[in-house]
């Protein structure tokens, strides 16, 4: 009877786990299966580049069936032909952004079409920065005005002066900043911005602040056309906003449009400069995987601000016609409630170990005649809890993804004059790093103190099952020096656990600080003494004088 209650329980153990391992919920991150659902009912890449090129903004429209083709959407590449096709087919060059905007007005001269693809390369050429500087001048706008006058800078951080043979760059940035002023481009808290640190340039203060701001803005029309740069910014909040952006394209100009597009179908575009500042390191790609399914996966991706988790053979498991309604199910639940379906997951976890723990005593072999005086009732189950409370804390620690996530701020990038270094001010604007590894320090100590503190209640449950068994008490001191390996079980564990980590720290394959490893060899120690000079030192000693007492009575 014990046999068949062992293999069902058994059954039930491994099934329990392995539904838990396919739940697609975890604590810092979000399943791309739970991306696809909250994306399948809306609006994807290509349907809203149909309706940017219907509502003649092609230079959107573009970027959209690129990131398309970035994220692996079926049929982009026939849309960016079709595309393509339709602007060859138009009158004016695509970098113009329609013949009625202000860059064709001021640099057209006449000319609809031109070979520059980007804002940029229009501006750069001295005839043309002549065109714009005119212009500019001949306005009464006093923002643009404080702008202009920054080409009278003498001694520049970040760009050669405008007066030097090198001093292009410095005037394009200067006059494109003017250009988009006028055109009321610049969102009102951006604009302030600009004006303040243009003046404060000016008056012989510190002009690093306001030369990333025409290092920023020159960046983006060097990849953008006239009507693509006009929506961006309109998008962007303020100059903190501007920057990340642009340092997020500039280390990534392939990805440009994957940036762009996320930008315009988000619900709010201020939470994708928030997910870009959070997860630099894999934002660009999370961004491809949401915006493959569609308007709602992103919104959803940006709404938890959590990194995508993509696995692929679990995703192969759920084209198997018997394991699709299961498959379905688990990420039904983990798309209407993410913390129902953690607790259903880890309930799994604690159930599968209890139940495997539970048919490892049912198939053992049955203790003997002798040993029958040893069998307590109630101390197996004990075990068995503690055994599955540990599973959740290992599941916790080893199943979740991105549990030890390090904060790398994104970094601007700067350019800096080779003469002179940039002063203190421009270190000021960049992000200082957070310590890395302080996650990884807080996961790895919580881990070991999870396993001795499951030890010593291990340690503490075989005491009181000694406590419990109906033998003399010299019988039962013999039996405490049996178990001695047991209660030194933390000490051991606790070396072992030192000595793994110092491995996985030499390997690169987890990063923390070195002297955390030494934690697992402290938390060993400290609970091991505590059960052994605390309680079984304790009960020894009351067993000793028991087993006096029982002497002298036998004697007697």
């Amino acid at each position: 009877m014990n046999r068949v209650r062992g293999s069902l329980y058994l059954a039930v153990g491994i099934v329990a786990i392995c539904v838990a391992m396919l739940m697609p919920v975890y604590l810092r991150s979000v399943d791309e299966s739970v991306i696809e659902r909250a994306g399948a009912p809306t609006r994807g890449l290509l349907a809203e580049a149909s309706e940017q090129a219907r509502l003649d903004k092609p230079g959107l429209a573009m970027n959209l069936v690129r990131a398309a083709r970035l994220a692996g959407v079926p049929q982009a590449d026939q849309a960016i032909e079709a595309l393509q096709q339709h602007l060859a087919s138009r009158p004016t060059s695509p970098v113009w952004g329609g013949t009625d905007s202000l860059l064709q007005q001021v640099c057209g001269a006449g000319a609809l079409n031109t070979s520059a693809d980007s804002v940029l390369a229009v501006i750069l050429p001295a005839q043309q920065r002549a065109a714009i500087l005119r212009f500019l001048q001949s306005l009464r706008r006093g923002d643009v005005q404080e702008v202009l006058a920054n080409r009278a800078l003498k001694d520049p951080v970040v760009f050669p002066p405008v007066a030097s043979a090198s001093g292009q760059a410095l005037d394009a940035g200067i006059l494109l900043t003017g250009l988009l002023l006028q055109a009321d481009a610049i969102r009102p808290t951006m604009r302030q911005e600009i004006e303040r640190y243009a003046a404060v340039a000016n008056r012989g203060g510190d002009s690093s602040a306001i030369e990333l701001v025409y290092l920023n803005l020159s960046s983006l029309a060097k990849r953008m056309t006239w009507d693509q740069l006009i929506w961006f910014l309109g998008r962007v909040r303020d100059l903190s906003a501007l920057r990340d952006l642009t340092a997020a394209i500039t280390r990534s100009p392939g990805d440009l449009p994957v940036v762009f597009s996320a930008m315009l179908m988000a619900e709010s575009p201020d939470a994708v400069v928030e997910y870009l500042r959070r997860l630099p390191k894999t934002a660009l790609r999370d961004f491809r995987v949401a915006l493959r399914a569609g308007k709602g996966g992103l919104d959803l991706l940006l709404a938890r601000q959590q990194p995508i988790v993509e696995l692929t053979w679990r995703s192969g498991l759920a084209e198997f016609p018997l394991f699709s309604p299961l498959w379905s199910a688990l990420v039904g639940l983990s798309s209407l409630s993410t913390l129902l379906a953690l607790l259903f997951k880890y309930l799994l976890w604690f159930d599968g170990a209890f139940c495997l723990a539970r048919a490892y005593s049912l198939l053992r072999p049955e203790p003997g005649a002798l040993e029958a005086p040893l069998q307590v009732a109630g101390t197996r189950t004990l075990h068995q809890q503690t055994i599955g409370a540990l599973a959740v804390a290992v599941a916790v620690v080893m199943t979740e993804p991105g549990l030890a996530r390090i904060h790398t701020p994104i970094q601007p990038v700067v350019w800096v004059a080779a003469k002179k270094p940039a002063p203190a001010a421009v270190d000021a604007a960049t992000p200082k790093p957070v310590m890395k590894g302080y996650e990884s320090n807080y996961l790895a100590l919580g881990l070991f103190f999870a396993v001795q503190a499951a030890v010593y209640v291990i340690g503490l449950i075989k005491l009181r099952e000694i406590k419990r068994q109906e033998i003399p008490s010299a019988l039962k001191i013999r039996i405490l020096d049996n178990e001695e390996n047991l209660f030194d079980t933390g000490l051991y564990v606790g070396l072992g656990g030192t000595g793994l980590a110092l491995v996985l720290l030499a390997l690169n394959l987890f990063e923390a600080s070195p002297m955390i490893a030494y934690s697992s060899t402290g938390f060993g120690v400290f609970f091991a003494s505590l059960l052994k000079i605390v309680h079984v030192r304790a009960y020894r000693r009351r067993l000793i004088m028991e087993a006096d007492l029982e002497n002298a009575h036998a004697a007697s």
